[in-house]
């Protein structure tokens, strides 16, 4: 029942090649995605659900940026994904942890006041 991470990243790198570049790389990129898709899959026990090329392009825009309340830049990096999206799945409940909720919102905030 494994994702297939591959044909998504296909999608993907050609999603950032057209309305690229974006704060980070396609491959630093790509890890946050597998980091939340794997994620998904081991705590949800199925397949994260289809994402089009809007949403994508919007998560790429927001994953490089991370403020606080005041608008400061917290200089979140791929590696602290990791962190933030075991957080995210071992304490929100209620919510379908979609990848788009993760990037919603506070929800990143959030996690990151939590863990780092």
């Amino acid at each position: 029942m494994a994702f297939n991470f591959h044909a998504f990243s296909v999608g993907m790198i050609r999603v950032y090649q057209s309305t690229g570049p974006y704060g980070f790389t396609a491959p630093e990129s790509l890890l946050v995605f597998k980091q939340f898709f794997d994620a998904y899959e081991r705590y949800e026990g199925q397949e994260h659900p289809k994402i089009n090329r809007r949403q994508i392009r919007k998560i790429l825009e927001a994953m490089p940026h991370l403020e606080d309340e005041t608008g400061r830049d917290l200089g979140i990096s791929p590696e602290d994904y990791e962190h933030l999206i075991e957080d995210y799945f071992e304490t929100v409940e209620s919510c379908d942890h979609n990848i788009n909720h993760f990037f919603s919102g506070d929800v990143r905030l959030i996690r990151y006041y939590s863990v780092i």
